[in-house]
């Protein structure tokens, strides 16, 4: 349920987005969204204070009617860092140029004025953010505390790459009906989900629906709610066309659709067809779930890491992000012993699926080369867990602190030992790992060096 009712708010950002594209494209008012007028500020906070950096301005009030955790400077930081760590992928895909183009990023502190603006939505929901065309505008929702800044940062990274589609547009004499809603909307969702996550679930139910179908924001709509996902399938289909043809190919088909419709600029870009690029897109849909049973069991029953690492890492560049593949990453990477990379992309699940269950897997991967690190992502596990699952996320923290006392009070062998006769969440990899590298720690000690390395030889 949690994950469903995160998705419905990513698809209402976008909605709205592109609502007032189309309006500003081709003159006709959608029924869903409200008339308004482009010469008057739409908001309170267009008429506030005004910051300049770069090409950015940013328009906010600093009256704090609404509590927030999150301040003006920290809000702005947030939106600069999550811009500047998309800039190489964005220049590759739209040019230099495009990059200095200027755009407000209007902060909206109370979430309902958007809905009075831009709504009414979809199932009654809210709107984390929309581009305005006309006013070369981005309005976002403001974060009022640390849960609600990666959804902002993602909505800044959409709604800029929607900033800079129409900037290319404009710049190729074209309006925004010229391109289909499935490329806005997926090369949008292309760049937001490379530093973003995507549940495994959400594509094994989505059904698919022919991009010919996704032409027209009319059409968009009528496929917006479950089992449809055209934001997931236009995703993956932008993401294939960069993988295929290159970056540049997103500008190249653009500036082609002035001479040519849109599927003949994409044919001579390409050198196949929409209709061909489409069954190839769903292919991949309909085999990733059976692709990552596969990868896993080379791993767990032919017991070839080397091999599943080839397919985990070639499925994670089909569809980035995939919370079941990046964990199998990581699983495969411990096991092979390399705890840096593993360590990498376990921080990854972490932080784009923030849940008790990874920060203790990730916690169990800090403990083979830093205690520290293990006790505060164990600490996170704990905080983050709901009043049900709470004990057994503490009991594990406990543990860590115990261990971390004996280590500081010069006890790491008893520790250690005791900690490995306790804990049952470490594969016998993890453990034999890790009692090599407290052996190679502590060269000197001798009080408690031969239990361990009875421990590891009793190992199976």
């Amino acid at each position: 349920m949690v994950k469903r009712i995160s998705f419905w708010t990513a698809v209402v950002i976008v909605v709205f987005g592109m609502h007032f594209f189309l309006n500003a494209s081709v003159g006709k008012v959608l029924k869903e969204v409200k008339q308004v007028r482009y010469s008057k500020p739409l908001v309170e906070e267009e008429k506030g204070e005004k910051k300049v950096i770069g090409n950015l301005t940013f328009k906010y009030t600093k009256n704090d009617k609404h509590p927030r955790t999150i301040g003006i400077e920290g809000a702005i930081d947030a939106a600069i860092s999550s811009i500047h760590a998309n800039k190489k992928l964005l220049s590759e895909l739209f040019g230099n140029e495009l990059m200095d183009e200027p755009v407000s990023i209007v902060l909206v502190e109370d979430p309902s004025k958007l809905k009075d603006v831009f709504g009414p939505t979809l199932d009654d929901g809210h709107i984390e953010g929309a581009y305005v065309f006309e006013k070369k505008s981005i309005y976002i929702r403001f974060p009022e505390d640390d849960s609600k800044l990666s959804q902002y940062t993602q909505t800044i990274v959409h709604e800029y790459t929607h900033h800079l589609i129409n900037r290319a547009l404009i710049n190729a004499g074209l309006h925004f009906s010229d391109l289909p809603v499935w490329f806005h909307e997926g090369v949008a969702a292309y760049v937001q989900k490379k530093n973003s996550g995507t549940f495994s679930e959400e594509i094994k139910e989505m059904e698919k629906v022919s991009f010919k179908e996704l032409k027209t924001n009319k059409q968009w709509e009528n496929y917006l709610r479950a089992p449809y996902d055209p934001y997931l399938q236009s995703n993956v289909m932008a993401g294939l066309l960069v993988k295929n043809e290159g970056p540049d190919a997103v500008n190249k088909i653009i500036e082609g659709t002035k001479k040519n419709s849109f599927n003949e600029s994409f044919a001579k870009t390409t050198g196949k067809s929409v209709a061909s690029y489409e069954s190839e897109t769903f292919k991949i849909l309909k085999d990733f779930p059976s692709m990552i049973v596969k990868a896993r069991g080379k791993l767990n029953f032919d017991h070839n890491p080397a091999n599943a690492l080839q397919s985990a890492l070639e499925l994670n560049d089909l569809i980035p992000n995939v919370d079941e593949v990046i964990i199998l990453i990581s699983e495969i990477y411990a096991e092979k012993g390399d705890y840096e990379n593993s360590i990498a992309y376990a921080e990854q699940v972490a932080h784009f699926f923030p849940n008790s269950s990874y920060y203790l897997q990730l916690a169990n991967l800090y403990l083979v080369i830093d205690l520290d690190k293990a006790v505060e992502a164990s600490k996170l596990a704990v905080n983050l867990a709901n009043s049900e699952d709470k004990p057994f996320y503490q009991k594990h923290m406990n543990n860590l602190n115990t261990l971390h006392e004996s280590v500081h009070s010069g006890n790491p062998f008893k520790g250690f030992m005791t900690y490995l006769n306790t804990e049952n969440l470490l594969t016998d990899k993890n453990k034999a790992d890790l009692i090599n590298r407290i052996l190679e720690n502590y060269p000197l000690e001798s009080n408690g060096r031969e239990a361990l390395l009875s421990f590891k030889q009793n190992l199976p």
